[in-house]
């Protein structure tokens, strides 16, 4: 009985340093990039933000962003999304940085239910 107690103290303990590991190598990376990125809630190691998101999405973000600001960043698993609830705040994004949004890149999920872009028609 005291084995098995021990045993389960010990993988306690493991798992919380591994995900201190896991949180430090995390903000370690995102500011090595030099991303200056507006602010947000601090996300979870692996899983991000994913969880605050809830039932409710929509409801959810418009609680978010009362918080922080009507610009805010999220980390929706290891990829980090800026997310705009301001209508004039996205319209002057859109028209000012559209040659950069035009440019992103396509997930390959994507790509593949658009089937390669091709069409019979």
């Amino acid at each position: 009985m005291e084995l098995s107690l021990w045993m389960l103290l010990s993988l306690g303990v493991s798992v919380l340093l591994l995900l201190l590991l896991l949180s430090r190598a995390t903000k370690r990376s995102s500011k090595s990039r030099g991303q200056r990125l507006p602010p947000g809630p601090t996300p979870l190691p692996v899983v991000g933000n994913l969880f605050e998101l809830g039932d409710k999405p929509h409801r959810s973000l418009a609680r978010l962003a009362k918080v922080y600001s009507p610009i805010m960043t999220l980390r929706l698993g290891q990829v980090n999304t800026v997310f705009v609830s301001s209508p004039e705040m996205a319209r002057q994004i859109l028209q000012e940085n559209d040659a950069v949004l035009s440019s992103r890149w396509i997930p390959e999920s994507v790509r593949v239910l658009a089937f390669n872009e091709a069409s019979m028609v």
